[in-house]
């Protein structure tokens, strides 16, 4: 816990130090097949600068917004953190969200690029898609042969992932230059009061809700060596989203829930702290 959240000056300078120091240390830990399968934090530092290095071939620039659509999974921190590493800023939406609640949030961001977890979810979000001018590119995580009747270009996560992008992009410089003040994300609101309104969070802002964090825990993580958290409520939410930034500032380990419904048989698997 000696770790100081006010010495960065962002998220993702935040996670190359982190992806540095704990390197072959287990770090995301996702159910497959029965049992929990983890990826450490270098592999999940190559899988962020592949997912980030493919956003770059398909013309994402600086500052362009991208959506995250999933449930909780690996792939939804990777995605997230792959998006900040190149400038872009992610625009994470519920995944019980309607097509018309898609429609505004990627019109109102001006997003050029969605990450979509599932053939469920697609179905509900490539409608939205197709109404946009200027969202072209749809990833979708999970390999599958699903067909949809929207003309869009749909790229699998994987080939990204495995994609030998000849681009030279110096990331820990991308860190480096990055301010607090900078934005991160977009994060919309429940729309229960009328359309969803965007609100745009800066790097800063969520390395200081984890200092604050930090020092409201201080007395329960006060020399524990291993630290499990069990991650569930969704990452699309303010809360959760700036929980993945604490829990990877503390070097814990994150464990994705399978579901709501799954949460007390997980709870029994993981034992977690958290």
């Amino acid at each position: 816990m000696s770790l100081n959240f006010d010495n960065f000056n962002s998220i993702i300078s935040l996670f190359h130090h982190q992806a540095k120091t704990l390197k072959d240390s287990d770090y995301l830990w996702k159910k497959s097949d029965g049992k929990f399968l983890s990826q450490t934090w270098d592999e999940v530092r190559k899988s962020v600068e592949s997912i980030a290095k493919g956003l770059l071939s398909l013309g994402i620039l600086k500052g362009d917004r991208v959506v995250i659509l999933s449930e909780n999974r690996p792939e939804w921190q990777i995605a997230d953190l792959a998006i900040m590493s190149i400038g872009a800023i992610s625009v994470p939406v519920y995944t019980t969200s309607t097509t018309s609640d898609y429609s505004h949030v990627i019109n109102h961001s001006g997003a050029r690029c969605i990450i979509v977890s599932s053939h469920e979810l697609c179905v509900k979000a490539l409608p939205a898609v197709k109404q946009s001018s200027i969202c072209k590119n749809v990833i979708k995580i999970n390999e599958d042969e699903k067909k949809y009747k929207e003309p869009i270009n749909i790229i699998y996560w994987n080939s990204l992932l495995n994609s030998n992008h000849d681009l030279n992009f110096n990331f820990e410089e991308e860190a480096k230059s990055t301010l607090r003040t900078d934005t991160a994300c977009i994060i919309y609101t429940s729309g229960t009061g009328g359309s969803p309104k965007g609100v745009m969070l800066s790097h800063g802002a969520m390395l200081t809700n984890c200092t604050g964090a930090k020092e409201l825990l201080k007395n329960l993580l006060h020399g524990m060596k291993e630290i499990r958290f069990l991650s569930w409520l969704p990452l699309s939410h303010s809360y959760e989203h700036t929980l993945q930034f604490f829990t990877l500032g503390i070097g814990a380990q994150v464990y994705y829930a399978e579901g709501i419904d799954k949460l007390v048989v997980n709870m029994g698997e993981v034992s977690p702290h958290f």
